[in-house]
């Protein structure tokens, strides 16, 4: 009941914003409570996954200033996941749903790569969503830094988390510095003395956004 109260007065107040601001205030403050529901929800695992959808969508229009999508990358993309939809779904919503995520697709070599991680771990339609919404405009080009990253956290824990690390620790690295895989492999070797493997890229990408 209390979860349905503060859920009631957080859409009240987004309803009635005025100003960017506001609004912007008001997403923090619904994300901030989304954060603290999944640590209490006894929601079951169908309600999970439309969230999980719905919360994607919410993300990719709070992106959108991002450079569309390459049009021969989209059409690769949606031929492709189209296909692996199908096999949990009717041919109609496998195509809407290919679409929907391969729009904001900047890498298809990325997105290939994840979803060959995630599907070991998760359905084929979960995977796809997951590795079609990480291959965002962040992440184009770095699938040498994605690999390099995974084979380290690999190491530590299974295949879809692992994934997910390797890309976030692609995505802070300036697209700009040449030597991105240079640095990761240097400094790699310097962290991994005193930590984990997985502890240690963790530590080498967040020292390696530093450089210009």
């Amino acid at each position: 009941m209390k979860s349905l109260i503060l859920l009631a007065l957080i859409t009240s107040h987004s309803l009635f914003a005025q100003t960017r601001g506001d609004q912007l205030n008001a997403l923090r403050t619904l994300s901030n409570a989304i954060e603290s529901e999944t640590y209490i929800t006894r929601a079951p695992q169908a309600n999970l996954s439309q969230a999980i959808l719905k919360l994607q969508e919410a993300y990719q229009l709070l992106g959108q200033t991002n450079p569309p999508t390459d049009p021969q990358t989209y059409k690769q993309c949606v031929a492709w996941s189209t296909q692996i939809y199908s096999r949990e779904m009717n041919n109609g919503d496998a195509l809407d749903r290919a679409q929907r995520f391969c729009a904001n697709v900047a890498d298809f070599n990325v997105a290939q790569f994840l979803y060959s991680k995630h599907y070991r771990d998760l359905s084929s339609t979960q995977a796809m969503d997951l590795a079609l919404s990480q291959s965002t405009y962040d992440i184009a080009g770095k699938i040498d830094l994605i690999e390099f990253a995974f084979d380290k956290h690999y190491r530590d824990m299974s295949t879809s988390p692992a994934a997910t690390k390797a890309r976030d620790n692609a995505a802070i690295i300036n697209r700009n510095t040449r030597s991105g895989l240079t640095c990761f492999q240097k400094y790699f070797q310097v962290y991994y003395r005193d930590n984990s493997s997985s502890i240690a890229m963790e530590k080498t990408a967040l020292s390696c956004s530093r450089q210009p």
